[in-house]
Parts: structure tokens; C-alpha cells; sequence
């Protein structure tokens, strides 16, 4: 295989930029991943995720994506670098090496089943960092297998992900257009969900007299209240909910802060101290964000308006959950932490409190 290449060292190492196209990265005899098995206790690598191999085909078939980030090969064989002009010359690399896949197998992958499918012509090309642990002429390396597995731990163990709450926010500008774009972050129902949460969360932090008013911390934001990811993630139940999702945006904040007012009212020193209470952290917000779904309905069903009024008389019926206690950090909410499992848990006691109340309009 002869690659057109740029010569590049680092502390007295030489290692190669190229391209390959689908066509030379779809061979599998050739590239693939030493990964680890109970049969093979030396290799390094993940098995690959055909989720997440397909979901990258899907984004890159897409005309309108590019992959410009270079996937990292290498080659435990001798190599020979030919320079035409300066650093920039030929790559010649055995027939009969293996390239092992050492960051980017999920986009080989993706770019295969984008081949397989006819998604996308074989000579579509991805960028590529070649390491050689040997030269041609110079001594074999003693353990090229640990070059590239140093390289793989090092990558995925420094490496940090894009802030959530910012990438949110980035999800929240997407156009419809833009939307079908990057299903590779998700269903579009799902990026649908998260535009809309981030977009209610920073009304009602904005929102004047809200209690949620200035309470939800922005993305580099420092000091009290809970996080915008923590807010956003609590409202997913509401945004999934047949009838809440079809209402617009300002309908379900008014709503929203209706509510919360009432739970204000209802537990007065819970918000004046949230220091010492939960109520505005992800237990309250993950519990009574899924109690504003009944409570929600039951005033829909009784003909009622989403007044603070109105929620707080049907709240007020609740034997528990209702008091500034239950709130404190020493409190029944605060027990356990804040898993999915305890959060489950505690939402469901209130619902079953909520709903055994006896009502009368």
C-alpha cells in the first residue's frame, strides 16, 4: 500500500498523515482492532459498539456531514517514507501488514456499514495519523503492541467530553434542517425534547417572581443552585407526557411556575433556605416535576386553571411532602442520595399520597 503522506516527528519519533479512502479502511484483513478477549489477554481495544458504529454511518451519509477529525492506525512492520518535496512524500506500507485500529474503530465502522449499504462511494475518504514503530532498515521495536495501547489509554482516559449543559445549549439553536443533521446526538424526538427543556429552563430563570428565578445555574456559572442539566433532565417526563408536550412553551412555563409557587407557599422556609433543603435540587426537581403531571391533569379533568391557587388546594390535600421538614437536608427526600432507583422510589410514595387524596370542587 503506498498512502501520499506528511513526514511528522516528535521527540525524535516519526509518525505519518495521510488519507485512506472507504474503500482501504472497509478491507478487514488489513485494518482491524486488537481487542481484548479471554482469548487474546494481550490486546487493548473495545469490542466495537454496532450502535454507535451505525449511528456515525447515518450521520456521515448524511451530504450535509463531514468527519474531519484523523483516526489513529498503526503498523508494527517496517514502513518505507519516500520525501518528494521536504516533509511531504510516499508512504509505502507492506502488503502484508495489518493497520490496528487504535482511536476511531466506532468511525471504520460506521463508514463500513455506510459501504455496505450504499450510503456512501468507496472513495470517500477519512483522515489518518499513522504510527510506525519501526522504520525500513532501522531495528524491530521491542513491544509495538505497548506503543499503540499507550496511545489508546492515554487518549481515552485524558481526553474530555463536551460539558453536557453546553452541549445542550448547542442542541437547543439547532434548526428542523439542522436537527436531522445530527441524529448522531439522538432521536430527533429526543433533540426535540432537549430544545424545549432548555428553553423553558431559561424562561423561568428569568421569569420575575419565579421561585426558579435566577436558581438555575448557566453553563460556567458559579455559586448556588442546581444545574441547568439537572433542571433540564427533571422536565423529560413532562416534555413525554401526550398531553403536556402539545402545549406551547409559554403555556407550560406559566403553568410550571404556577405550580412551583404553590409548592412555595406550601414550604416557605424550604425555599427561603436552600441551603439546607432539597427541594430545588435534582431530588425535588426529579420528583415534583413528575407530580406536576398529575396534578396537571386532575385540574384539566376538573375543569380547573393552572393557577398557584388551584395547585396549591389540590397539594395541600397531600399527608406527605407538604412540609418544610421533609425537605430538609436531614430530612425523608435527602435519604438515600439522588440514584435513579431512590428517585423512582420517592416519586412514587408522593404520586401514591397525591392520588389517594379525596378532592372536592
Amino acid at each position: 500500500m503506498k498512502l501520499p503522506a506528511f513526514e511528522i516527528e516528535q521527540n525524535g519519533k516519526k509518525f505519518y498523515a495521510a488519507y485512506m479512502s472507504a474503500e482501504q479502511l472497509c478491507d478487514e484483513r488489513r485494518v482491524k482492532a486488537d481487542a481484548w478477549s479471554p482469548g487474546n489477554r494481550e490486546g487493548y481495544q473495545r469490542r466495537l459498539d454496532m450502535i454507535r458504529a451505525r449511528l456515525f454511518a447515518k450521520y456521515i451519509a448524511n451530504p450535509d456531514n463531514i468527519s474531519p477529525p484523523a483516526v489513529l492506525l498503526s503498523v508494527r512492520e517496517s514502513v518505507e517514507f519516500r520525501s518528494k518535496n521536504g516533509k511531504y512524500g510516499i508512504l509505502s506500507i507492506p502488503n502484508s501488514s495489518i493497520l490496528y485500529e487504535v482511536d476511531g474503530q466506532h468511525r471504520i465502522g460506521g463508514l463500513r456499514e455506510a459501504v455496505k449499504r450504499d450510503e456512501i462511494h468507496s472513495d470517500f475518504a477519512l483522515p489518518v495519523i499513522i504510527i510506525c514503530p519501526v522504520k525500513l532498515g532501522e531495528k524491530e521495536a521491542a513491544n509495538p503492541r505497548f506503543c499503540e495501547a499507550k496511545q489508546f489509554v492515554v487518549i481515552n482516559r485524558t481526553q474530555k467530553t463536551v460539558r453536557s449543559d453546553l452541549s445542550d445549549r448547542f442542541i437547543a439553536r439547532l434548526t428542523p434542517e439542522q436537527r436531522q443533521e445530527l441524529e448522531v446526538l439522538g432521536a430527533v424526538e429526543t433533540l426535540e425534547r432537549t430544545q424545549a427543556a432548555v428553553q423553558i429552563a431559561d424562561k423561568l430563570n428569568r421569569k420575575a417572581g419565579s421561585p426558579w428565578e435566577d436558581r438555575i445555574k448557566l453553563p460556567g456559572k458559579r455559586g448556588g443552585g442546581i444545574s441547568q442539566r439537572a433542571f433540564t433532565n427533571s422536565l423529560e417526563p413532562v416534555l413525554k407526557d401526550p398531553i403536556l408536550k402539545t402545549l406551547a412553551h409559554d403555556e407550560l412555563v406559566d403553568a410550571l411556575a404556577q405550580y412551583w409557587t404553590a409548592w412555595r407557599n406550601l414550604c416557605p422556609r424550604a425555599f427561603d433556605e436552600p441551603q439546607h433543603h432539597v427541594i430545588q435540587k435534582t431530588v425535588g426537581v426529579s420528583v415534583l416535576h413528575e407530580l406536576f403531571i398529575e396534578a396537571a391533569k386532575l385540574l384539566k379533568s376538573r375543569r380547573k386553571d393552572w393557577t398557584q391557587d388551584n395547585f396549591y388546594e389540590v397539594l395541600d390535600k397531600m399527608t406527605r411532602g407538604v412540609g418544610d421538614e421533609f425537605w430538609h437536608s436531614r430530612g425523608e427526600a435527602a435519604r438515600g442520595g439522588n440514584n435513579k432507583a431512590v428517585l423512582r422510589n420517592l416519586s412514587g410514595r408522593l404520586r401514591a399520597n397525591f392520588l389517594a387524596c379525596n378532592w372536592k370542587f
